[in-house]
């Protein structure tokens, strides 16, 4: 049974580590994604102001056509021997339209082009999210279940000694937001600490050990004061062995 369970949680652990490269991988992925949106969206921004510089530039073409045009009406009224000008210069103004025109299109398409891509991408980056959520979850029951299977182990095996934290080694404790410091007092009898709410033996017991396999230590330490593991309620001391 212990080679089993000792089996099991070397599997457990060789899903954990690969599902947390995989994360890794998915993590570096989409900040590489997210460069490249950005790189992306700064060059379709340069191409728009390019454009717009353009469609300024030809509209100051046609209004100097159009003052122009204006000045040769009123040179016209006195002379007629400048329509040969006015035509070309209103050849000139049609084309300047006509290339402002299809500026506008351009830059209508090109508009749409960038939201196209920018929903594309956005689409890709959520997709990504709900990836690394699942990857998160997934690590998440990798642990639960590595905690229930050594909590079995000490059931099964009291007179055993604690199993080694395999978690441990792949990865820093988890820290809490309190310390044993703050959670308990220290007398020369041993430590005490006061239960809050949320307080479970497993949760003490990573608080004090670093690994939530030593919760029966406690167990035993406070019989008298628990009528079984999970009857815990806030205000109580127990004592740390």
């Amino acid at each position: 049974m212990a080679r089993q369970v000792a089996e099991a949680q070397a599997t457990v652990t060789e899903q954990q580590i690969s599902a947390r490269e995989t994360l890794t991988e998915e993590r570096t992925r989409l900040r590489a994604e997210i460069e490249q949106l950005r790189n992306t969206a700064d060059d379709m921004a340069n191409r728009s102001s390019t454009d717009q510089n353009q469609l300024n530039s030809l509209l100051a073409e046609v209004t100097s056509a159009r003052s122009r045009i204006t000045n040769l009406e009123d040179q016209l009224t006195s002379a007629g021997e400048q329509t040969s000008e006015m035509t070309a210069v209103t050849s000139r103004m049609q084309s300047a339209e006509e290339e402002l025109r299809r500026q506008r299109v351009a830059n209508s398409q090109l508009q749409s082009s960038i939201t196209g891509e920018r929903r594309t991408h956005e689409s890709r980056l959520d997709n990504l999210e709900r990836e690394n959520t699942a990857l998160n979850s997934r690590l998440r029951q990798a642990q639960s279940t590595l905690d229930q299977i050594a909590a079995a182990t000490r059931v099964l095996n009291p007179g055993t000694s604690r199993l080694p934290d395999t978690t441990q080694r792949s990865r820093p404790p988890a820290t809490s937001s309190r310390s044993p410091s703050t959670a308990g007092t220290t007398t020369n009898a041993g430590r005490t600490h006061v239960v809050t709410e949320g307080d479970s033996l497993t949760r003490i017991s990573m608080l004090y050990y670093g690994t939530p396999t030593g919760w029966q230590d406690i167990y035993r330490a406070n019989r008298e004061v628990l009528s079984e593991a999970n009857a815990l309620r806030p205000g109580q001391q127990l004592q740390i062995p």
